[in-house]
């Protein structure tokens, strides 16, 4: 987790982190899903859903704060994954720059240098982009919420960054498409106010995997 060629301090060191057997989206949540939660009163609307350039039932949801992502995830019985899950989700074990390799390729995700200058449908750089458990969209499209506290390395679970009540930065995470590829390799991440609903962040869903009876 993390480099030690980092672009930005808050990004290093690499350090190795043991994480539990989880799920995790293949995708980010859409506003067709988003959607479904505000029609049954469980989610606030989105502060995008009016704006036709990031509304598309087929593009992430985004304009949602951390809080609106956390009440989500709870009602599809999931969870914000934490960043050493996203981290791990994106990179797999071998400590790859980006999802599909050591090379940045913006045939690949959506990122500042394709140009398209807004959210892209789900999954539309799959599976060229994909990442080597085969979740789409870890580089680029938009930033996502994790659960984590935004804190220095290395990464501790036990240290209160994961404390869903706690006040502070939450960190996100993948870049978006207002952002070149310095902020869509898999070690990148930067803090986000909670309360933030931002048209570039966005988020997927995690799960712990039950334990074999």
């Amino acid at each position: 987790m993390g480099s030690d060629s980092a672009y930005y301090v808050e990004e290093s060191p690499q350090h190795k982190v043991y994480v539990e057997a989880f799920w995790i989206d293949k995708t980010e949540v859409t506003n067709q899903q988003y959607n479904e939660c505000v029609g049954a009163g469980a989610c606030a609307a989105s502060g995008c859903a009016d704006d036709e350039r990031f509304n598309d039932l087929t593009q992430p949801v985004v304009c949602v704060s951390w809080h609106d992502a956390t009440r989500y995830a709870a009602w599809v019985g999931g969870r914000l994954p934490t960043e050493a899950e996203w981290e791990k989700a994106a990179r797999g074990t071998d400590g790859r720059q980006y999802p599909w390799g050591e090379e940045f390729d913006s045939r690949r995700a959506n990122t500042w240098e394709g140009g398209a200058l807004r959210s892209t449908p789900v999954g539309e750089y799959s599976p060229q982009g994909d990442s080597p458990y085969g979740a789409a969209d870890m580089a680029g499209n938009v930033w996502e919420w994790t659960s984590s506290l935004h804190k220095g390395y290395p990464y501790n679970a036990d240290d209160g960054r994961e404390d869903p009540d706690a006040a502070g930065f939450r960190v996100v995470r993948g870049g978006s498409f207002l952002l070149n590829q310095k902020a869509a390799y898999c070690p990148a991440r930067r803090p986000a106010g909670p309360q933030a609903r931002d048209n570039s962040v966005g988020f997927r869903v995690g799960v712990s995997a039950l334990a074999p009876e």
